[in-house]
């Protein structure tokens, strides 16, 4: 929870993220109209050592999103608005995933998440649809899911703290291997937890490597990438667990039924008075 003063300061340092990267913690807290104090102790809270760290991450941020920006800029400048080539772009990566992934990763891979204990989902920003996604699939599968916002990245402890022996994490790394992965792949392999890893990338630098690796790569444009791979991908990998434990997924299914007419029962009662 913030208090009144160092929410003053985030909203300065969000009024204009691209001025705010080069302003000291003295003119942030200036312009906030706090004491310079309030902006060290606020970025300490948000996980950071110390506002230069803070700063630094915001610049990082604002990098990724201006690069996004140009690379939609780039892809409108040299061939419009083509709806026939994109999909013909997006049929090409589909076409070629196999080559890539085969069944018997994503059946390894299913077999994985269908003993663990518990799953903690992870990705960046980019991939919060993602985490999102895949969430959702494997809720409505029975397991026990734990995802982790990509904005508590600063709080990573305290969504890793349960992580013990027989769960696992399964994390998304598209186009680079997000800054904190290594250090929670190490983590979760020290407490006896498992990794998987889904990335659209041949070659990304993780250490330690993760338990199963998953490349599904998104197309050769590096320009402009979907994100229709990597949610194929959570698709596929549903059905591989509900091919590996049919009665089990069955058992889950028809549960979350049950429980879709049971909580929804009263309502609909109400509504037709």
């Amino acid at each position: 929870m913030l208090t009144p003063s160092e929410q003053r300061v985030v909203d300065v340092l969000m009024r204009d993220l691209r001025e705010s990267v080069f302003m000291p913690a003295a003119q942030i807290a200036a312009a906030a109209g706090v004491h310079e104090s309030t902006v060290i102790r606020l970025a300490r809270k948000l996980g950071y050592a110390g506002y230069a760290e803070l700063r630094e991450a915001i610049r990082e941020d604002v990098k990724a999103l201006e690069g996004g920006t140009a690379r939609l800029v780039k892809l409108h400048e040299s061939r419009g608005y083509d709806l026939n080539a994109l999909v013909q772009a997006e049929a090409t990566a589909l076409l070629k995933l196999p080559d890539h992934l085969s069944q018997k990763d994503l059946d390894d891979a299913a077999r994985q998440l269908l003993d663990a204990r518990r799953i903690y989902i992870y990705g960046n920003h980019y991939a919060a649809p993602l985490v999102t996604f895949l969430d959702r699939r494997l809720r409505m599968l029975g397991l026990l899911v734990h995802p982790i916002p990509p904005t508590a990245e600063r709080d990573l402890g305290e969504h890793l703290i349960s992580v013990g022996d027989g769960d696992v994490l399964f994390a998304f790394a598209l186009r680079r291997v997000p800054p904190n992965l290594n250090r929670m792949l190490a983590h979760v392999g020290n407490v006896g937890a498992g990794s998987i890893v889904l990335t659209d990338v041949h070659g990304l630098p993780f250490a330690p490597a993760p338990d199963r690796l998953l490349i599904a790569p998104r197309g050769v444009d590096d320009d402009f990438r979907t994100q229709v791979v990597p949610h194929l991908v959570c698709y596929a990998l549903q059905l591989a667990l509900y091919h590996l434990a049919p009665e089990r997924c069955e058992a889950a299914l028809e549960n979350l039924e049950n429980l879709h007419r049971a909580i929804a029962a009263p309502s609909a009662s109400r509504e037709r008075r």
